[in-house]
């Protein structure tokens, strides 16, 4: 069984929530479930650090800007060069280069009346293009480079409409809205899903105002969760709370194993020290009580700290959950050592 000694139950953090695949451990190809960088249920962490789990509360994102103009009373937005403006399934655009006064070019108007709810606002986004938002839809206008206004409206896409223009942003080009079926995006005629792997626990993820962090590539829900643009994770939080826990670990067949020990790779920020806490489950039973393990600050700043486990009875799955951090330690890695097979203490120094 050396193979599968010192196993990685938890890693490559801060994990993406998954809520929707089996919480199983992904240890065969084609699998369904987990991977070893997800969890089933987790919020509060400090999502600035990379490779490691630990502590923190929601990023601050930079709002979408948006120029304005009065105009007789009116406020105008500046985009591509000319003033637009809404009132109820009206959209107003001046033409090209007039910024202090509303020039029509044309009839100067759109009209978006497959039904009777007003427009709520419109956002560029791609190279030329206008989301324009009711709260049942929304409508793509494109090739507005083009000054003789030869352009082309859609009809109403139903799955990107959205009850406040907060509810949407964009980045690098594409659009992102959020509203009662979750974060979607829209890019090259096909929205997407990113809010797929909470389907089915949508609470935190619904109708927030959205704001960007435009370097790391950040869509930030309010204080509710992320979601990282570069990695495809979600993140949420609950307040200051924090949570993690882990995949349901399981050898690739599903033979009993007895685990013994958890290992937890541990950075620290500062030489004061820390401490963590968490439970254990085997199969779908209820979770143990807490655990508490200090992690003593060691000359290097990392440290591997070890804690036997109060049961080592046979299981097919385990799973674990913390639910303290100290707000100075860092988790790199945790993983697990199981009953009669070797252990952390008993490779040489060699490696041999």
């Amino acid at each position: 069984m050396a193979e599968f000694d010192l196993t990685l139950v938890g890693g490559n953090f801060p994990p993406g929530l998954n809520t929707a695949s089996p919480p199983t451990l992904i240890t065969r190809r084609g699998d369904a479930g987990l991977s070893v960088d997800e969890t089933p249920d987790g919020y509060g962490y400090d999502i600035t650090k990379d490779g490691v789990l630990a502590t923190g509360t929601v990023p601050t994102g930079t709002a979408r800007i948006a120029d304005t103009e009065s105009i007789s009373g009116s406020t105008w937005y500046w985009h591509y060069r000319r003033l637009w403006r809404a009132s109820t399934t009206t959209l107003y655009v001046g033409a090209p280069d007039y910024k202090d006064i509303y020039n029509p070019q044309g009839k100067g108007f759109f009209e978006f009346t497959e039904d009777a709810q007003s427009i709520i606002g419109f956002i560029p986004f791609g190279q030329d293009n206008m989301a324009v938002f009711k709260s049942t839809g929304m409508y793509v206008i494109s090739n507005i480079a083009d000054t003789r206004q030869f352009w082309s409206i859609s009809d109403i896409k139903q799955e990107l409409g959205a009850a406040s223009i907060t509810y949407a942003t964009e980045l690098d080009g594409t659009l992102y809205v959020c509203n009662a079926l979750g974060l979607s995006s829209y890019k090259s005629d096909e929205t997407t899903e990113l809010t797929r792997k909470v389907r089915d626990a949508l609470t935190n993820f619904v109708s927030t105002a959205l704001t960007v962090n435009y370097v790391k590539k950040w869509i930030i829900g309010g204080s509710a969760f992320v979601y990282d643009t570069t990695t495809g994770k979600l993140f949420r939080w609950s307040s200051t709370a924090f949570r993690y826990t882990s995949p349901q670990w399981h050898l690739p067949d599903y033979r009993p194993v007895s685990p013994r020990r958890l290992l937890f790779a541990i950075e620290h920020a500062d030489s004061n020290g820390g401490s963590l806490r968490y439970q254990t489950r085997r199969e779908d039973g209820e979770w143990t009580d807490d655990f508490d393990v200090d992690c003593q600050f060691q000359t290097g700043d990392n440290t591997v700290v070890a804690d036997d486990l109060d049961d080592i009875s046979n299981t097919r799955r385990f799973q674990i959950r913390l639910t303290y951090l100290s707000s100075n330690i860092y988790v790199k890695e945790i993983r697990l050592e199981l009953d009669n097979s070797l252990g952390m203490d008993d490779y040489a120094g060699d490696g041999t």
